[in-house]
């Protein structure tokens, strides 16, 4: 189990949602049914797979994704 969250608005590219701080056995749920891409952002200091601290990914419109916290700074999916 875990948080489910629905991106509802999402009007233009530039919009953005941020991962709550990671910790590890976290699981998160999103799914984008706004009508643009989202930015996801990890929480302040912490980092999405392999990329750099703070960097964001892309959630396309219409798409969903499963984050899990494998430790204190890293989410993966």
């Amino acid at each position: 189990s875990g948080e489910i969250v629905r991106i509802t608005t999402c009007a233009s590219t530039g919009n953005a949602v941020r991962l709550p701080v990671a910790e590890a056995g976290r699981k998160l749920f999103l799914y984008n049914a706004g009508a643009e891409q989202t930015q996801i952002f990890p929480g302040t200091g912490d980092q999405i797979r392999s990329g750099s601290v703070d960097a964001s990914v892309t959630l396309n419109a219409s798409k969903a994704r499963s984050f899990y916290a494998i430790s204190a700074t890293v989410w993966v999916y």
